[in-house]
């Protein structure tokens, strides 16, 4: 069962209403810089990591960068043999001393990955996640004496991280993609390569759990960063993680499309990346990775963290129109979302589906797939009834938009009918019906307003309710924060309204007063 726990505060305002392409930017005035580490020829024998096949990674991700304009002579490769600690570490090194304010840095890194014993309590399950260097034993027993010194830990992959970002500034960027395992706990079938698969690195006595240090964390963790010898996170670029799999799942290889066998991320963002536009942002690039992932790896879930409405490689960072995600798809015309009730979404509610990676709907109609309506919503999901059948390639290629929301059932009644100044009353009625979980009526009202006697400008104001009474007023015609109080109350009456009985959840609510 899961558990949740909802903090409402109630001051909250209502909510209304392939081709190859160009460089996503020309402008920008940094340099562009990539490593790619690819590690592949690991011995079998000597450390129990099973040879992978990283070499046919670097073409795919090369290619990729240079058509977004990164020099080939700023593009780095680190592999095999040389991608030691040491190799790893110098590579690190060199490139933080090569980049410079404004640049924009990308590393990638294949190769398997693995838990390894936490070694300072800052992991809430015991284990840090750990790149597996080309010298860095599957088990704590295979080489005598060795105790994890050539597993790159995230922290110190955050640390290194850190300090790049501090040498590009607050217009820079470092994306990490990690095309790798970061956990042994199991396997999910298939005939695939994992890049990892093997239990978590530890002495035979470790029990693993959290540490004294430890905060709570969905993600890998690595973009905070040490940087109080350096400065604040204000002074360091912007940090984007790309992750093949979740923290405790495999990352499996596929095909390429000459059938050679290549990771899946690094598949998967090569081909995405032949579609980025003018304006694109991490997040939205992402969101076609996930749809090419969901084709060649469907049983892995990729992470993505950090700054992720940056703009892609240098752009401006754009504002996401927020969305829902397409969680089932029962038919052409009949589609589940993960938006119900909690949020809003509500029978009659009107939505349009467009094209994941979409940012701003008005501005991008040529995503658009085809418009809703609500049909049937619970707590947190709701189903969907599209105007003509639409062909989705997986739930991943679709993002909800929420258009117009519809509160028939939950609506707050407003009377205004005691208000005799009409100027007043005019602009009241007009602001307050702007909110599609407020009507204006004298029948039943929930709340009513009364006028009192002019002082200059100045109109005040009584909101009255059966448990309240709520002073404000109104100047030189300005009603703003009247209507914004009974915006309050109404989204106050509508979490209310809500049964939160779910046989999938424990449901702790909590209305917190301000």
């Amino acid at each position: 069962m899961k558990s949740i726990i909802f903090s409402f505060v109630v001051f909250l305002t209502c909510t209304s209403a392939v081709e190859k392409s160009p460089p996503a930017s020309d402008t920008i005035a940094g340099n562009k810089h990539a490593l790619i580490i690819a590690i592949g020829a690991y011995d079998y024998q000597r450390t129990g990591w099973r040879p992978l096949s990283a070499q046919y990674d670097v073409p795919l991700i090369s290619e990729a960068l240079t058509s977004q304009g990164f020099p080939e002579q700023n593009i780095t490769l680190l592999a095999d043999e040389d991608a030691d600690m040491a190799g790893i570490s110098k590579a690190m090194k060199d490139l933080e001393d090569r980049v410079g304010k404004g640049d924009i840095v990308v590393i990638h890194y294949s190769g398997h990955g693995q838990q390894i014993f936490d070694n300072n309590g800052d992991e809430t399950d015991g284990y840090d996640e750990a790149l597996v260097t080309i010298d860095a034993p599957a088990r704590y027993h295979k080489i005598p004496g060795y105790t994890g010194e050539d597993h790159l830990r995230d922290e110190d992959l955050g640390e290194m991280i850190s300090k790049i970002r501090m040498k590009v500034g607050s217009e820079g960027q470092v994306l990490l993609i990690l095309d790798s395992c970061h956990s042994g706990t199991g396997t999910r079938g298939g005939t695939s390569k994992a890049r990892g698969g093997e239990a978590p690195f530890a002495p035979d006595d470790y029990v693993a759990k959290p540490g004294e240090a430890a905060e709570e964390e969905e993600g890998y963790g690595m973009e905070k960063g040490e940087t109080k010898s350096r400065g604040d996170a204000s002074d360091m670029g912007a940090f984007i993680l790309f992750a093949g799999a979740r923290f405790d799942e495999l990352n499996y290889e596929t095909e390429d499309d000459e059938g050679n066998d290549v990771g899946s991320l690094s598949y998967s963002f090569s081909k995405a990346m032949m579609e980025v536009k003018e304006g694109d942002t991490y997040r939205s690039l992402f969101a076609r990775v996930l749809t090419i992932m969901a084709e060649v790896a469907g049983s892995q879930t990729p992470m993505l963290e950090g700054d992720i409405d940056a703009g892609l490689f240098g752009g401006d960072i754009r504002v996401q129109t927020p969305y829902f995600n397409v969680t089932e798809i029962t038919s052409g015309t009949e589609i589940v979302i993960d938006g119900g009730i909690i949020q809003g979404v509500t029978v009659g509610s009107k939505v349009s589906l467009y094209k994941s990676g979409t940012i701003n709907p008005e501005e991008e109609q040529g995503n658009l797939l085809g418009t809703a309506e609500v049909t049937s919503a619970q707590n947190f999901n709701a189903t969907i009834i599209l105007d003509k059948e639409v062909k989705l390639q997986n739930e991943r290629a679709a993002w909800a938009f929420v258009t117009e929301r519809s509160f028939e059932d939950q609506k707050l009644v407003v009377s205004l009918g005691s208000i005799k100044n009409e100027a007043l009353k005019k602009g009241l009625t007009e602001e307050l019906s702007k909110a599609n979980i407020i009507e204006v009526s004298d029948t039943n009202p929930d709340l009513v307003i009364e006028e009192g006697s002019a002082r200059g400008s100045t109109i005040p104001l009584k909101i009255l309710a059966s448990d309240l009474t709520i002073e404000c007023s109104a100047r030189n015609g300005d009603v703003s924060k009247c209507v914004s109080t009974v915006k309050q109350y109404a989204q106050g009456k509508f979490l209310k309204s809500i049964e939160f009985e779910d046989p999938s959840y424990q449901i702790d609510i909590e209305f917190i007063p301000v």
